[in-house]
Protein backbone atom coordinates (compact mmCIF):
# COMPACT_ATOMS: atom_id res chain seq x y z
CA UNK A 1 0.00 0.00 0.00
CA UNK A 2 1.37 3.38 -1.02
CA UNK A 3 1.69 6.28 1.87
CA UNK A 4 -2.07 7.03 1.16
CA UNK A 5 -2.77 3.67 0.45
CA UNK A 6 -4.72 2.55 -2.87
CA UNK A 7 -8.16 1.92 -1.43
CA UNK A 8 -9.81 0.07 -4.35
CA UNK A 9 -13.85 0.80 -4.43
CA UNK A 10 -13.60 -2.24 -6.68
CA UNK A 11 -12.57 -5.09 -4.68
CA UNK A 12 -9.15 -6.76 -6.46
CA UNK A 13 -10.42 -10.15 -6.00
CA UNK A 14 -13.70 -9.13 -7.92
CA UNK A 15 -11.68 -7.64 -10.71
CA UNK A 16 -9.82 -11.02 -11.23
CA UNK A 17 -12.80 -12.47 -12.44
CA UNK A 18 -12.49 -10.48 -16.13
CA UNK A 19 -9.07 -10.67 -15.74
CA UNK A 20 -7.15 -12.42 -19.21
CA UNK A 21 -4.83 -15.53 -19.12
CA UNK A 22 -2.11 -12.86 -18.17
CA UNK A 23 -3.66 -11.53 -15.00
CA UNK A 24 -4.53 -8.13 -16.64
CA UNK A 25 -7.72 -6.30 -17.08
CA UNK A 26 -8.55 -2.92 -18.98
CA UNK A 27 -8.25 0.06 -17.46
CA UNK A 28 -10.47 2.59 -19.44
CA UNK A 29 -9.94 6.54 -18.63
CA UNK A 30 -9.93 10.20 -20.80
CA UNK A 31 -6.51 12.16 -21.04
CA UNK A 32 -7.67 15.59 -19.42
CA UNK A 33 -6.63 18.08 -21.68
CA UNK A 34 -8.14 16.41 -24.84
CA UNK A 35 -10.83 14.15 -23.35
CA UNK A 36 -9.57 11.25 -25.84
CA UNK A 37 -10.87 7.57 -24.29
CA UNK A 38 -7.57 5.20 -23.71
CA UNK A 39 -7.31 1.77 -22.52
CA UNK A 40 -4.46 0.21 -20.68
CA UNK A 41 -4.32 -3.73 -19.66
CA UNK A 42 -2.83 -3.53 -16.00
CA UNK A 43 -3.01 -5.96 -12.98
CA UNK A 44 -6.80 -5.35 -10.73
CA UNK A 45 -3.86 -3.96 -8.38
CA UNK A 46 -3.72 -1.48 -10.69
CA UNK A 47 -7.16 0.06 -11.09
CA UNK A 48 -10.51 0.51 -9.29
CA UNK A 49 -8.87 2.43 -6.33
CA UNK A 50 -8.68 6.04 -5.31
CA UNK A 51 -4.96 6.84 -3.28
CA UNK A 52 -6.52 7.47 0.59
CA UNK A 53 -9.90 7.14 -0.39
CA UNK A 54 -10.82 5.62 3.27
CA UNK A 55 -7.78 7.15 5.34
CA UNK A 56 -8.89 8.99 8.29
CA UNK A 57 -7.52 12.46 9.36
CA UNK A 58 -6.28 13.64 12.47
CA UNK A 59 -5.34 10.17 14.12
CA UNK A 60 -1.88 8.53 14.55
CA UNK A 61 -0.19 7.80 11.05
CA UNK A 62 -0.36 4.18 12.40
CA UNK A 63 -4.34 4.24 12.08
CA UNK A 64 -4.70 6.39 9.18
CA UNK A 65 -5.61 3.06 7.07
CA UNK A 66 -7.64 1.51 9.92
CA UNK A 67 -11.33 1.45 7.85
CA UNK A 68 -9.37 -0.19 4.82
CA UNK A 69 -7.90 -2.65 6.86
CA UNK A 70 -9.99 -3.17 9.64
CA UNK A 71 -13.40 -2.96 7.93
CA UNK A 72 -13.47 -3.38 3.94
CA UNK A 73 -9.91 -6.16 4.17
CA UNK A 74 -12.20 -8.44 6.47
CA UNK A 75 -15.25 -7.99 4.67
CA UNK A 76 -13.72 -8.45 0.96
CA UNK A 77 -11.65 -11.20 2.92
CA UNK A 78 -14.80 -12.97 3.61
CA UNK A 79 -16.52 -12.21 0.14
CA UNK A 80 -14.11 -13.43 -2.09
CA UNK A 81 -14.27 -16.96 -0.72
CA UNK A 82 -18.01 -17.18 -0.47
CA UNK A 83 -17.46 -15.44 -4.08
CA UNK A 84 -15.80 -18.52 -5.28
CA UNK A 85 -18.38 -20.54 -3.80
CA UNK A 86 -21.24 -19.50 -5.46
CA UNK A 87 -19.41 -19.51 -8.58
CA UNK A 88 -18.25 -22.78 -7.94
CA UNK A 89 -21.19 -24.82 -6.67
CA UNK A 90 -23.87 -22.79 -6.16
CA UNK A 91 -26.11 -20.07 -4.26
CA UNK A 92 -27.53 -23.70 -2.64
CA UNK A 93 -23.68 -24.09 -0.93
CA UNK A 94 -24.20 -21.32 0.78
CA UNK A 95 -24.41 -21.48 4.78
CA UNK A 96 -26.25 -18.80 6.73
CA UNK A 97 -23.27 -17.21 8.06
CA UNK A 98 -22.32 -17.07 4.12
CA UNK A 99 -25.19 -15.15 3.04
CA UNK A 100 -24.77 -13.16 5.84
CA UNK A 101 -21.51 -12.22 4.78
CA UNK A 102 -22.62 -11.73 1.22
CA UNK A 103 -25.33 -9.07 2.01
CA UNK A 104 -22.88 -7.28 4.25
CA UNK A 105 -20.34 -7.29 1.21
CA UNK A 106 -22.79 -6.31 -1.07
CA UNK A 107 -23.91 -3.42 1.44
CA UNK A 108 -20.64 -2.30 1.69
CA UNK A 109 -19.42 -2.32 -1.98
CA UNK A 110 -22.68 -0.78 -3.27
CA UNK A 111 -23.29 2.04 -0.53
CA UNK A 112 -19.39 3.98 0.38
CA UNK A 113 -17.93 2.61 -2.45
CA UNK A 114 -20.62 4.06 -4.95
CA UNK A 115 -19.14 7.24 -7.08
CA UNK A 116 -21.79 9.26 -5.28
CA UNK A 117 -20.38 8.65 -1.74
CA UNK A 118 -16.86 8.61 -3.00
CA UNK A 119 -17.46 12.25 -3.67
CA UNK A 120 -18.91 12.49 -0.86
CA UNK A 121 -15.80 11.32 0.89
CA UNK A 122 -13.49 13.00 -1.04
CA UNK A 123 -15.26 16.28 0.01
CA UNK A 124 -16.08 15.96 3.17
CA UNK A 125 -14.33 13.04 4.91
CA UNK A 126 -15.33 13.17 8.21
CA UNK A 127 -18.81 14.16 7.83
CA UNK A 128 -19.62 11.91 5.08
CA UNK A 129 -17.90 8.42 7.19
CA UNK A 130 -19.85 9.44 10.01
CA UNK A 131 -23.13 9.90 8.57
CA UNK A 132 -22.64 6.72 5.81
CA UNK A 133 -21.38 4.24 8.19
CA UNK A 134 -23.27 5.97 11.43
CA UNK A 135 -26.23 7.16 11.13
CA UNK A 136 -27.41 5.67 7.82
CA UNK A 137 -28.41 8.40 6.66
CA UNK A 138 -28.94 9.07 2.61
CA UNK A 139 -27.19 11.98 0.62
CA UNK A 140 -27.58 14.15 -2.14
CA UNK A 141 -24.95 14.70 -4.70
CA UNK A 142 -26.11 17.48 -6.90
CA UNK A 143 -29.55 15.81 -8.05
CA UNK A 144 -29.36 12.73 -7.30
CA UNK A 145 -29.74 10.55 -4.42
CA UNK A 146 -27.52 7.94 -3.04
CA UNK A 147 -28.21 4.59 -3.18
Amino acid sequence: MSKEGDHHYVPQFHLRNWADSEGLVNRWGRIAHNGKLVQKRVSPAATGYVPGLYALEHVPSDKIHLIEEKVFGVVDRKAASILEKLTSQGVRSLSKVDRQWWAIYLNATLLPRSSCCRRHLRGHRGFAAKSTLGAGRRFRCGQRKCP
